[in-house]
């Protein structure tokens, strides 16, 4: 098994910790359904997701705290269910794909995300290119990286080059600066 509908949380390197909790999958094929934030829609199918360490594509660096999904420094862990199995999404299913979820950044040097020096960097890969590897890899990514050329939110892998969007967040809801 490919494990390609199994997402990823990523950590780049012993600096950075990221966390998941609450995630949301909906799915539709209904292109006004990602505007939207209604599950109650009979076209839309939603599940909220108890998300565990599964029992491939994890390492050590891969553990659940306090209700969290961590991974630490310099690894990806595959998202899996409560139960140990890899979390599978079948993009197949419905047109459209919506994840929700609560993301928190750690680093080693006091949760500073403000300083220049790469930590935290890491991200939420939705597909997975890897298999079960437990490194970075190529799968694209929604990432995040604390980098004076290119500070904060943006994608990376998977066709989309280098695109860091979303710089001008500095103190806004979406900075992790001391582990928001």
């Amino acid at each position: 098994d490919s494990y390609a509908f199994t997402p990823r949380l990523w950590a780049y390197n012993s600096g950075s910790t990221f966390y998941m909790k609450d995630l949301v999958i909906s799915q539709s094929d209904d292109l006004a359904f990602p505007a939207q934030n209604s599950i109650s829609t009979p076209s839309v199918s939603a599940s909220q997701n108890s998300i565990g360490v599964p029992s491939v594509g994890a390492s050590s660096s891969c553990t659940m705290e306090d209700g969290w999904f961590k991974t630490v420094g310099d690894a990806s862990c595959m998202l899996g269910n409560a139960d140990g199995s890899p979390l599978v999404v079948d993009y197949t299913k419905k047109k459209y794909t919506k994840y929700s979820f609560t993301i928190k950044l750690g680093t080693s040097d006091g949760n500073n995300a403000h300083n220049g020096d790469i930590s935290p960097h890491g991200g939420f890969k939705p597909c997975n290119k890897d298999g079960t590897s437990t490194s970075r890899g190529s799968s694209p990514e929604l990432w995040f990286i604390d980098r004076d050329s290119d500070w904060g939110w943006g994608l990376y892998n998977g066709g989309f080059g280098h695109t860091a969007s979303y710089q001008s967040k500095k103190s806004s809801p979406s900075d992790p600066h001391g582990m928001k």
